[in-house]
């Protein structure tokens, strides 16, 4: 079973046999081990070393070799569990204590981890406009290099912010004058352009209003915004509704009524309008109204 956290990924690669039997499967899936110079498929094995040694060539290499650790000193169990620890966006003073090294290379570990990560997805980065210290990526992530306190500048290594998501299901981040702004309009201003006249930042195809890739964002108009939200059963209709005055329960119970006093009396007593009590009695107004 695989590691799921930074200290058991520590604790599940601190043995160097499963390291090497791990970088096989990755770099070599159907198990034919080619070596990365000559590209002969006759290769020994230095067990004490944990290296590999060509017969042809004779030169010998790790499973390092050809990844971002190529060159680095530390081990191979290092940068398995610096690599698990990245995905759950570890800082460099969480790496350093628990891979014991220094924070200098915690931090180099996951840089060169997080470069490397964006070439393979493709992710690109993009100044946020008017915010100094602030980029924005293409996957709909936000950074700053912004330092901790009052005198802090914007001159440290860029690290991810968390996002919070607003009741209405959106992604929002908070900057250091305590404002805060909706991601989605940021991915689209730094890699579209400024929001035209009449327009807003949509989300689709998937209608997901967390989901703020430049590919699920774009600049449209009010009406097909709130055609997307009914599309997508994301309206803010009925009980959805933070302002709403007559809910499913209260329908419920207007309904019940019928045939046991007026439509006036029933109005009355839920502070509705006669007409409105009418309708939902003839089946002129829907019942449901989510």
């Amino acid at each position: 079973m695989e590691p799921e956290t930074l200290m058991e990924a520590v604790r599940y690669f601190a043995d160097l046999e499963i390291c090497d039997l791990y970088m096989r499967r990755i770099k070599w899936p159907d198990g034919h081990v080619a070596c990365p110079f000559c590209g002969s498929e006759r290769i020994g094995e230095i067990k004490s070393r944990h290296l590999l040694r060509c017969k042809d060539c004779r030169k010998q290499f790790s499973h390092k070799v050809g990844t971002l650790m190529e060159d680095s000193p530390l081990d191979l169990g290092k940068w398995l569990a610096a690599i698990y620890g990245s995905v759950y966006h570890v800082s460099s003073v969480q790496l350093c204590a628990a891979l014991d090294v220094t924070q200098k290379s915690a931090w180099a570990m996951l840089r060169r981890i997080n470069t490397a990560r964006e070439i393979a997805m493709g992710i690109e980065y993009r100044p946020i406009k008017g915010r100094a210290g602030y980029r924005v990526g293409n996957d709909g992530s936000v950074w700053t290099c912004w330092g901790n306190g009052p005198g802090a500048k914007p001159d440290r290594p860029w690290r991810q912010l968390k996002v919070r998501i607003d009741r209405d299901g959106y992604r929002r981040i908070s900057f250091r004058d305590k404002t805060a702004e909706k991601v989605g309009p940021l991915v689209l201003t730094a890699f579209v352009g400024p929001c035209p006249d009449g327009m807003e930042c949509c989300h689709g195809p998937n209608n997901n209003p967390a989901d703020d890739r430049l590919e699920n964002v774009r600049w449209d108009r009010h009406i097909n915004n709130i055609a997307d939200k009914r599309t997508a059963g994301t309206m803010a209709r009925g009980d959805k509704h933070g302002k709403t005055k007559v809910t499913e329960a209260t329908i419920t119970e207007v309904l019940s009524l019928k045939g046991t006093c007026t439509q006036q009396q029933a109005a009355d007593k839920f502070g509705l309008s006669r007409g409105y009590v009418g309708q939902l009695w003839s089946g002129a107004r829907a019942r449901v109204t989510a």
